[in-house]
């Protein structure tokens, strides 16, 4: 019961924010750029710079093993796929965006 009185609380006061930042004049696509740039952002390069240590260190310590350097490969490789799909995330809001309000954020 606590735990649904609370989701419920969370879920509506999302969807009344918007409206209600609205209401004061602030502008909804600059409080989302600003969450983007400030919090997003640096914990997205964050897990970036601690994957592909990650597996740097995987490439260190495998000594030749063809099993480590399987596991060094897939570390690296879904670090890059990780890089590749969240630039192309961002890319994507800003080209609908681009398209929908006719400037570029």
């Amino acid at each position: 019961m606590k735990k649904e009185l609370i989701s419920l609380l969370v879920i509506s006061y999302l969807l009344i924010f918007p409206m209600a930042a609205m209401a004061q004049g602030i502008d909804v696509g600059e409080i989302f750029n600003r969450f983007t740039n400030f919090i997003l952002w640096p914990i997205f390069i964050g897990l970036v710079v601690i994957m592909i240590t990650w597996a740097g260190i995987l490439y260190l310590t495998a000594r030749g093993e063809p099993g480590k350097i399987q596991t060094a490969n897939k570390v690296l490789i879904w670090g890059v796929v990780g890089v590749a799909v969240g630039i192309l995330a961002y890319s994507a809001y800003k080209i609908v965006y681009w398209f929908v309000f006719g400037v570029y954020p």
